[in-house]
């Protein structure tokens, strides 16, 4: 009988290597994912997600692979990062970009999720982890591409945002920190480790 969030906890391995596992997750619907609140912060942007189906998908990978990861508590898709924000902030504020979300109803914007993803980098000789969603939006893309219009209305001509450089993601968890792009943590389908199956 199928749960309000995650229904059967499937694994289905394609070898013995779990890099390359298949592992078959029945997702909720956004719906079910996405917060019914919308949150303002100071620096940046994201769509709030409900925290417990990404907390009992972070509970599967840690007993899948045997390792233990930390979470933030919470989860979200960033819309538009710190620096990305740093990069316009002269040219559209902050209340200007979040008077712009409840216009346009973020928290609504739907998204699909795509696979399980994981990058590994090793900084000052210490090997990070991280694990996350995958997530496909055109919505969102759409909405990154209104505030740079915004923006360049008022003259930014920058680089640092660009509306379609965009790798929409879930944080699940981290071993030590997360990673970012700036770390080389490229966080697309092409870091896919498991894919979703509805």
């Amino acid at each position: 009988m199928r749960s309000a969030l995650f229904v059967v906890f499937s694994v289905l391995f394609a070898a013995a290597n779990s890099s390359n596992a298949l592992v078959s997750f029945y997702l909720p619907s956004p719906n079910h994912l996405s917060a019914i609140y919308f949150q303002p912060n100071t620096n940046y942007l994201v769509q709030n997600i409900r925290f417990e189906p990404i907390n009992q998908l972070k509970t599967v990978i840690q007993t899948e692979l045997g390792i233990e990861l930390i979470d933030r508590g919470e989860a979200h898709i960033t819309v538009i990062s710190p620096p990305e924000f740093t990069d316009i902030q002269n040219y559209i504020s902050i209340s200007e970009i979040n008077a712009f979300a409840r216009e346009k109803q973020l928290q609504t914007m739907s998204f699909k999720a795509v696979c399980v993803g994981s990058r590994a980098v090793t900084i000052n000789g210490l090997k990070e982890q991280t694990f996350y969603a995958v997530v496909q939006s055109p919505a969102l893309v759409e909405f990154r591409r209104l505030i740079y219009e915004a923006a360049k209305a008022k003259g930014y001509a920058g680089s640092g945002f660009n509306p379609d450089v965009y790798y929409p993601h879930i944080t699940i968890g981290y071993k030590h920190r997360d990673l970012h792009a700036q770390d080389g943590a490229i966080k697309d389908t092409s870091s896919c480790i498991w894919y979703f199956f509805r």
